[in-house]
């Protein structure tokens, strides 16, 4: 029974950490977009429920791609939502001003045609942000989040 009570202790508590990093990511997305953008086109690559608040940024069109539909909950507010995966993206070009890639990186196998695909949609003066934990972090150490690297998922030590 004490071994139950630790484990749901531990669960609450990284469910607290894992709330206070997306929220501090969000954040600093949305000052970064708000602050540092001056262009229209803002896609988020790999977005899951949202990598930033789409809403506050009005001014922007914001694009949005993830691998499935179901990663998304009601897209949020996005202009445009795709299915696609970050090694082929369905867009012309020079399009974006701005490319969110957040908490993605560390599970792509061959991230260096990611990061190709990426500048080619990418406007020569855009703007790429990268969010990602780092694998020394306080927190993996802590085994709080992601403990072990996904070698399967493509994140290598």
């Amino acid at each position: 029974m004490v071994g139950c009570t630790l484990g749901v202790k531990k669960m609450r508590i990284k469910n607290k950490i894992t709330r206070f990093i997306e929220k501090r990511t969000i954040k600093n997305l949305n000052k970064e977009i708000t602050n540092h953008i001056s262009g229209k086109n803002v896609l988020d690559n790999g977005c899951g429920k949202g990598s930033f608040i789409y809403e506050k940024h009005k001014n922007k069109k914001i694009y949005a791609t993830d691998l499935e539909n179901d990663m998304v909950v009601m897209n949020r507010g996005a202009v445009e939502f795709k299915i696609a995966d970050s090694i082929n993206l369905p867009y012309e070009d020079n399009k974006f001003d701005c490319i969110s890639f957040s908490g993605v990186i560390q599970y792509i196998k061959d991230y260096e045609k990611s990061l190709s695909e990426i500048k080619r949609v990418l406007k020569n003066n855009g703007r790429l942000i990268i969010a990602s934990v780092n694998k020394n972090s306080f927190f993996r150490k802590l085994k709080l989040i992601n403990p072990k690297p996904k070698k399967e998922a493509g994140e290598y030590q």
